[in-house]
């Protein structure tokens, strides 16, 4: 049940601007307890396990807003929150393998390759420079 709290906080802060950016400012330990004063019963190892499943889950689609704001370059309104989540579902240091993927970027007038990692523990996707 205490899990399910943690889905339902999650998606609060997904929907909160002003929960969002509280939250950046606070420690994983000091973000289970806001969520306590919200209402919301839960533990850190709670929330972690629910972000865990969270991101092992599709995204959800997006509105034709948002789609409109990736097409104009905008990140999505969650994507820092998700971050974070699954940062302190690593225990605040992911355990990135490299995927074998590769994709080709202009830095300047250099050509740069980006090297894709995946973190074995919650999923979460990252792409950069240093080569496997």
């Amino acid at each position: 049940m205490a899990v399910e709290n943690a889905k339902k906080f999650m998606e609060q802060a997904l929907k909160d601007e002003a929960l969002r950016a509280r939250m950046m400012e606070k420690e994983p330990d000091e973000v289970a307890a806001m969520a306590k004063e919200l209402g919301f019963d839960l533990t850190l190892e709670e929330l972690t396990e629910a972000m865990k499943a969270f991101r092992q889950t599709d995204p959800q689609e997006l509105t034709d807003e948002e789609m409109e704001q990736t097409a104009g370059g905008k990140p999505h309104v969650g994507e820092g929150i998700i971050d974070f989540f699954s940062w302190v579902a690593c225990g605040f240091n992911h355990h990135y393998v490299y995927t074998g993927k590769t994709k080709q970027s202009i830095d300047l007038v250099f050509h740069v390759t980006f090297y894709e990692q995946k973190c074995t523990d919650c999923g979460h996707y990252n792409w950069t420079r240093t080569a496997p």
